[in-house]
């Protein structure tokens, strides 16, 4: 089993990080092997809208993303982590998404393996969890493109300050929690 946490968070150890680390733990408990990807950190230009992934394996940009759709094909359990900025997922993190769209064919089939499972994580200041579940639509919408079952996701909300997250023992515990569920199911 093998499990990645992508966070699309500028803050290399902010509280989204600390909660896809808190996932991989809980999935490395369970027997998987576990890695975490920083999208900020990469290089991925923007989907160009070319369609050339349409009639070839992949998309003809040729930057960072390329590693990551070979890692994407490789995964059993995908995990998407992004803080909430302005009522939405990062840039980095839409940017990351956008290029997803490089996995599903001409006629909308997914490129990737069946059987894989995703799971989202935000973070974000307002404690109103609910206000932004419409991220969550989004990478559902977006999974159900490729044909990823999707689990309950995890938001965390009132983290105002980096390491906020630390002392919300919910949030922590249901991370760990999702990671140990994603990996052992």
């Amino acid at each position: 089993m093998k499990v990645i946490g992508f966070v699309g968070s500028p803050r290399m150890a902010g509280n989204t990080a600390t909660l896809v680390s808190q996932a991989l733990a809980g999935a490395k408990a369970s027997g998987a092997s576990v890695e975490q990807v920083h999208i900020p950190s990469l290089e991925i230009t923007g989907c160009k809208g070319c369609k050339y992934c349409k009639s070839h394996e992949t998309c003809r940009i040729d930057d960072d993303m390329q590693s990551i759709y070979a890692k994407i094909r490789e995964a059993d359990v995908l995990i998407f982590g992004t803080p909430v900025y302005f009522a939405q997922m990062t840039g980095q993190m839409k940017q990351f998404v956008d290029r997803l769209y490089a996995l599903i064919d001409a006629e909308y089939k997914p490129k990737v393996a069946p059987g894989k499972k995703s799971a989202v994580i935000l973070t974000q200041g307002d404690d109103n969890v609910a206000a932004f579940t419409g991220i969550v639509d989004t990478f559902n919408f977006a999974m159900s493109f490729l044909q990823i079952s999707v689990s309950d996701p995890i938001i965390a909300g009132g983290l105002d300050a980096p390491k906020d997250v630390e002392k919300n023992v919910s949030a922590m515990d249901g991370a760990y929690q999702l990671g140990k569920k994603l990996a052992s199911s």
